[in-house]
């Protein structure tokens, strides 16, 4: 029983060891598989970048940079990215941005598909400007400038598509919701066009912005401003992977002054990126091109004339400098798209659309919290209350106090005597009531000041003719109005206010006629201007046109003289050719023949030296067989010598 015991025993010893064994060889098994599925995945993710770098370096070699000289703005930063942050200034929260424009002056914009979808970058002299609120309350300003600007597809995608404001039919010049952007060589426009456009960007771009563009201006001015080749680029960024962030080089690090690396309002931050990413998408000879068209227009625009008053001379001053070769975008689309080309590179996603990703979420600018609703209790119509316990109350009759708004009432004020009349001129007049107004004279000398400005306006030669014949009307009313007042009060609130605001109106008016009148002037000057340079240009053509058929004559005289003088030339060189072989074959059966008797004498050398040898070795054995020889008697004769004293001793011991 114990050995059955036994057996048995070792026999599940076995059978478990054996199920051991196999468990081992299916986990091993296993797990090879899966490091060789690993190593597969791994080769094939490895050939995907491979792939993937060589398609990217084939495009940076092959995609160009296309000329994009014009004035690229976007109104706001932080709209645009969808108020992703408020930022942070010198450590304090920000509450509040107010203002968050960018503006290029730009030179190249440049587009290329990467495995993140397609990046957008212009290149150019940028500037990005902030007006913010801080926490405490305190209303800052602070500024980043740039030299590039990179955009995601998405964010293109969305600016692209924004609405118009104005200028709907023009597909050249946008102006935007999102974006705007005017060539600043606008030449292939007509007179009545280019006036339309002046307009429409002085009241949506110029003006609102003056302060800041004409800051801009001042800054390119500076000398040591855009210094690229000591600072490298400093991008403003949408990419995936530095989203709201403005990107700065590894050279930034060695420069003493850092406060452009403080954070500022409406920013993630500020990242040292720049050179890879650049390196990464665009080729050496693309980037070198980009920082010699950065210090072009840098040259450019700080030695630009404009007239601060007047900020679209911007755009014509530097358009007769940026004269461009390329057809409008106008001519290139097809205007079966809501889409508009921003960037000539980006002319093949005219139709695509990406849509705004998820994780990139957009806010509202303002949060707006509903205000609770408050469940009022119900009171219901079936209680009843015992008349018993009711007592009436007593009613009083009160009487009414007289009622006036604050704003209707007139306030007591001091007697005060008018300022000096003013000058004969309409503006003058209207500003000299205005302070009257606002000063807090009493009605009855804004009576006599009304006099006073209706006798003015008169002097002037008002008659019923005149544009202001309406207003000396008003004035002679007003004044027939409060010279008839009690003395020592002063306009109530509502009357001043409402006062104001009609001479305001009135000064606008005036404004606005002296302002038509000038575009009218101007209108008829620039007209006189163009019949002028038409003329001019005619008579350039003409006089071009002779230049260039004399021109033409005298290439062909010279075009004939170079074919002479170069068949002259082709057949002196071929006979040159012809003698330099012959002279070379020549040489060449000299030195044939030459290395030829070279190798006889040096086999004739060979022969005489192993000549030579084979003698020197005969003589040699021959001299050790003579000293084996001598040496042999040598042996013998002292051997021969021994002997002989031997048998001489022994003769003497006899």
């Amino acid at each position: 029983m114990g050995i059955e015991k036994m057996d048995e025993d070792e026999m599940e010893e076995e059978k478990l060891e054996k199920e051991l064994l196999e468990k081992e060889a299916l986990e091993k098994e296993r797990l090879e598989k899966e490091r060789l599925e690993k190593e597969r995945l791994e080769k094939e993710r490895l050939e995907k970048e491979r792939i993937e770098k060589e398609r990217i370096e084939k495009q940076k070699m092959e995609n160009k940079l296309y000329p994009n000289n014009s004035l690229f703005m976007i109104p706001s930063w932080s709209d645009l990215l969808g108020y992703p942050t408020l930022g942070t200034y010198v450590h304090h929260p920000v509450s509040k941005i107010e203002t968050d424009i960018v503006i290029f002056f730009s030179g190249y914009d440049y587009s290329i598909e990467t495995n993140q979808g397609t990046l957008h970058y212009l290149f150019g002299l940028g500037y990005y400007f902030l007006k913010f609120e801080l926490e405490s309350g305190k209303y800052i300003t602070d500024h980043r400038i740039l030299t590039g600007l990179v955009l995601s597809d998405f964010v293109y995608d969305l600016m692209a598509t924004s609405g118009n404001i104005t200028l709907e039919e023009d597909r050249d010049v946008i102006i935007a919701e999102k974006v705007i952007k005017v060539p600043v060589d606008l030449s292939n426009k007509s007179e009545d066009h280019l006036t339309f456009i002046k307009g429409a960007l002085m009241r949506n771009v110029f003006i609102p912005h003056k302060d800041i563009f004409l800051e801009l201006m001042e800054e390119i001015c500076k000398e040591d401003s855009y210094p690229i080749s000591i600072e490298g680029h400093k991008i403003l960024s949408s990419h995936r992977d530095f989203y709201n962030q403005i990107l700065v080089s590894e050279k930034m690090k060695a420069i003493s002054d850092s406060s452009y690396l403080n954070p500022t309002a409406g920013l993630e931050g500020i990242t040292f990126a720049t050179d890879t990413l650049l390196e990464g998408t665009i080729s050496q000879i693309n980037l070198s091109i980009i920082e010699d068209n950065i210090k072009t227009l840098k040259m450019i625009y700080s030695n630009l004339e404009f007239d601060p008053m007047y900020l679209f001379s911007i755009i014509e001053q530097a358009g007769l400098i940026l004269r461009s070769d390329l057809p409008p975008i106008s001519s290139q689309r097809d205007s079966g798209t809501s889409k508009a080309s921003l960037f000539v590179s980006a002319e093949d996603r005219l139709y695509a659309f990406i849509s705004w990703p998820m994780q990139f979420k957009r806010k509202a600018k303002k949060t707006f919290v509903s205000p609770s609703v408050v469940e009022q209790p119900i009171i219901s119509d079936k209680i009843e209350i015992p008349i018993s316990d009711f007592e009436a109350p007593e009613i009083r009759e009160i009487e009414p106090e007289p009622f006036e708004l604050d704003t209707l009432k007139s306030v007591t004020v001091e007697l005060k005597p008018l300022p000096p009349p003013p000058k004969a001129d309409i503006n003058q007049i209207l500003l000299y009531l205005k302070k009257v107004i606002e000063e807090n004279y009493e009605m009855q000398s804004i009576g006599q000041a009304f006099e006073v400005a209706r006798e003015s306006a008169r002097q002037m030669g008002v008659s019923a003719t005149t544009l202001h014949q309406k207003k000396v009307w008003e004035m002679s009313k007003y004044a027939n109005i409060y010279i008839k007042k009690e003395p020592g009060f002063g306009l109530p609130e509502k009357e001043k206010g409402d006062l104001t605001r009609k001479i305001d109106e009135w000064i606008f008016e005036i404004a606005e006629r002296e302002r038509l009148e000038k575009e009218r002037l101007e209108k008829a000057r620039l007209e006189k201007e163009r019949l002028e340079r038409l003329e001019r240009e005619r008579k350039e053509r003409e006089r071009q046109e002779k230049e260039r058929k004399e021109k033409e004559r005298l290439e062909r005289i010279r075009i004939e003289k170079e074919r002479l003088a170069q068949e002259q030339l082709e057949k002196e060189r071929l006979e040159k050719i012809e003698r330099e072989k012959e002279e070379a074959l020549r040489l060449e059966r000299e030195r044939l023949e030459k290395e030829r008797e070279e190798l006889e004498a040096i086999e004739k050398e060979k022969e005489e030296l192993k000549r030579l040898k084979l003698e020197r070795k005969q003589k040699e054995k021959e001299a050790k067989l003579e000293a084996k020889k001598r040496k042999k008697l040598e042996k013998q004769k002292k051997k021969l010598e021994k002997k002989k004293l031997k048998e001489q001793e022994k003769l003497k011991n006899l």
